[in-house]
């Protein structure tokens, strides 16, 4: 049997428990007279979990707009049993992480500050071990549901899709990833604040759907592969120190205050419809075809601001 440590302090008395016992013991006015503020809540992920796997995640409003039914974004895997994970160990040689520390730990505290405005701390820590993140091929739709929001019922009709490997996110374990939370005031003055550096983000695959007529329009599919890594000057990975996100009153705020680290960015595979089918009411009855690949070396953003609003 684990063994624990709980105290608490009532009417004089201080009780601890063990794992395996019981006992009382007097309070110590000393150490209490020294305590400025209370511990918050420590959540540590095991070292063994190198995979989350579910069927789908949706997101249901029930009330929906207005001469519109209840629906539902879904995030779907392509497959049963897939979904995320997480990987120690370098190219060619990655493996499920299993590390002697947690995968990541969780520590929640709340507080009001010098000025009296409370907030809530959420701190995200993952094991330095951590080199890669993978999102198995996914796709993000539109569903109906019942009036009462208690299940799914139509097909669902993909906005996104991935196909190959999915996303793999890559890590600089030298820098290891981190993110900052807060809610309520702001003292950092985000509600997201992260740390640590990309190696890189790959992804194979993608598809930008269309629909006509509540049917797949394959003429008006977008298609490409993705692939954003450090630049060759860029000796410690894409930094995300800084980086931050906040939910603004015009929207979702996304930016950088400093300048981010030099990086390459390279679409390949690149398509516009159906590869060789001929698009009604295009100019010349021209065909639908690739378009080869796009890049650029060396980006460098200074001042990054973005705001997204709107479905």
């Amino acid at each position: 049997m684990q063994s624990f440590n709980v105290r608490c302090f009532i009417l004089g008395i201080g009780l601890t428990v063990g794992g395996h016992g019981w006992a009382l013991q007097q309070l110590d006015e000393t150490a209490l007279a020294s305590q400025t503020g209370q511990d918050g809540i420590s959540v540590k992920v095991a070292s063994t979990i190198g995979q989350i796997n579910f069927n789908s995640l949706s997101l249901i409003d029930k009330d929906g707009f207005a001469g519109r039914s209840a629906g539902a974004l879904t995030y779907a895997p392509n497959s049963v049993d897939s979904g995320v994970s997480f990987y120690q160990g370098g190219s060619g040689s990655y493996t499920l992480f299993n590390g002697a520390s947690p995968l990541f730990v969780l520590n929640t505290d709340a507080d009001a500050g010098n000025s009296n405005q409370a907030f809530l701390n959420l701190n995200v820590a993952f094991n330095s071990q951590l080199s890669r993140i993978n999102l198995s091929p996914f796709a993000i739709g539109l569903t109906t549901v019942a009036a009462d929001g208690s299940s799914l019922q139509s097909t669902r009709k993909d906005l996104i899709r991935t196909g190959g490997n999915g996303i793999d996110i890559l890590f600089n374990t030298a820098n290891p990833l981190g993110l900052n939370i807060q809610l309520g005031n702001q003292p950092q003055g985000a509600m997201a604040l992260f740390k640590g550096s990309l190696q890189g983000i790959q992804a194979s695959g993608l598809q930008i759907m269309s629909y006509t007529a509540g049917t797949t329009d394959s003429s008006r599919t977008i298609r490409f592969d993705a692939n954003i890594k450090p630049n060759a000057a860029s000796t410690n990975g894409i930094r995300l120190d800084g980086t931050y996100a906040s939910v603004k009153a015009n929207g979702l705020e996304v930016g950088n205050a400093g300048t981010v680290d030099k990086f390459d960015v390279g679409l390949s595979n690149i398509s516009f419809g159906q590869v060789g089918n001929t698009a009604a009411g295009t100019f010349n009855s021209l065909k639908n075809g690739s378009v080869g690949a796009l890049g650029a070396n060396g980006m460098a953003i200074t001042g990054l601001k973005t705001t997204v609003r709107g479905l």
